[in-house]
């Protein structure tokens, strides 16, 4: 091998300000090695450069914030302006949470939502646990690319129940796998059929599994940030509470009694004696057969019989696998309102409801409906925003509920 020339220092001429410098041998591998052709200008003048660059870089970065903050700021009056306009046609009594006073706490019902946590400085959004998973997170890959929804931060569980089954019944990348298990050999082991198939579906069985370990850890993290208690004057005495928060805040900020509380997905506080609950999370059940209907196969053509049989049985085994996915992460209400049935069964003689900080979300239809059937109450439910009043009004009207007060929170 020809021995390389020794690099010697060079003089230069910077075409800036008209000064000599000098480039040193490790200088020149350095441009080298990146691809770059010697600098034209002194260090001076190249930081002179660098920091132009810098400074129109940032300044290019605060315009477009102000863009973006001028168009939020005006979606939030067109918002506020729908919202008043909503307000003044709404077919119910409305009045502040100032003015909220239960009558009586013991024939009281409390329900409430995520935002009840989020309203005491509790960082409990699903875009709060998208942070912790991180921007190389396999998990939230998995999530971002399989789940056909672009609100899928917005509301997770809904999101859980739109998997793109279309992806794992591609033919194309069933026989990828195929291949590289070897499972087209004649000699092939029925380990490598379905070592192959497993792997092309493998994102269907991470996503429950990785999602339940992951979320379980977040929920055991979050704590209340701040000293707003909004309800501190309603909320006193014997009322019950149904939860659908993992959190047991209702309990450490308002003294509501733990015998009062149906946590009805769970609750993450350990209790002395008794096992830690299951963390229910997952979509409404039957939304996975408008996915499925989704499903268009691509055509494939063998001409080997065999490899055609092949890839029939691993196209079968992948649908029928891939099953397990919504079964992971539907939620079984009616199971779950069977075992609350004690809770549910003591509603009736319930005069007042309070629905504080739940979004209404369709997932959660089936136990307003088994409350709404234990009970005659009066019903009283908080709203924040333009999009929480349009769903109330749809929830209303779902329910069959005319006896309501809406309040702001």
């Amino acid at each position: 091998m020809p021995r390389q020339s020794k690099l010697e220092l060079v003089s230069a001429s910077c075409k800036d300000c008209g000064r000599v410098f000098e480039i040193t041998p490790e200088e020149q591998l350095h441009f080298k090695s990146l691809g770059f052709a010697l600098p034209k200008r002194c260090p001076a003048c190249r930081k002179v450069r660098r920091d132009a660059r810098k400074a129109e870089a940032e300044k290019e970065k605060a315009r477009l914030s102000a863009i973006e903050k001028a168009r939020k700021q005006k979606k939030r009056e067109e918002e506020e302006a729908e919202l008043e306009g909503l307000l003044k046609v709404c077919p119910f009594y409305q009045t502040s949470v100032t003015d909220l006073v239960l009558k009586n706490p013991s024939k009281t019902l409390v329900i409430i939502g995520n935002g009840f946590d989020i309203m005491h400085g509790v960082k409990s959004s699903y875009w709060d646990f998208q942070k912790t998973l991180g921007k190389n997170s396999m998990l939230r890959f998995y999530l971002e690319t399989y789940l056909d929804t672009k609100d899928l931060w917005s509301n997770l569980e809904e999101a859980l129940g739109r998997m793109n089954y279309s992806i794992f019944l591609n033919p194309d990348i069933i026989n990828m796998w195929l291949e590289d298990f070897g499972a087209y050999d004649p000699d092939a082991q029925a380990a490598d059929f379905f070592g192959a198939v497993e792997t092309a579906i493998q994102p269907a069985f991470e996503i429950p599994r990785e999602l339940n370990r992951r979320f379980q850890q977040w929920v055991r993290t979050l704590t209340v940030e701040g000293t707003l208690r909004p309800f501190i004057s309603m909320l006193h005495g014997d009322y019950k509470v149904l939860c659908f928060n993992y959190t047991e805040f209702i309990e450490s900020l308002y003294g509501a009694k733990e015998d009062h509380i149906c946590y009805i997905h769970g609750c993450r506080k350990k209790r002395r004696g008794r096992k830690s609950d299951e963390l229910i999370l997952g979509h409404k059940p039957g939304t996975e057969e408008e996915q499925w209907d989704k499903v268009q196969l691509k055509p494939y053509k063998f001409k080997d019989p065999y490899k055609r049989y092949i890839m029939e049985s691993a196209l079968e085994t992948a649908a029928r696998e891939t099953a397990w996915y919504d079964e992971a992460t539907t939620k079984k209400c009616a199971d779950i309102i069977e075992s609350h049935a004690q809770f549910f069964d003591d509603l009736p003689g319930t005069e007042e409801i309070y629905v504080i900080g739940h979004s209404l979300s369709e997932v959660d239809y089936p136990y307003f409906q088994e409350v709404v059937k234990k009970t005659e109450a009066a019903w009283y439910i908080g709203y924040h925003s333009l999009d929480d009043m349009k769903r109330l009004m749809t929830f209303t009207g779902a329910m069959g509920l005319d006896k309501v007060t809406v309040f702001r929170t």
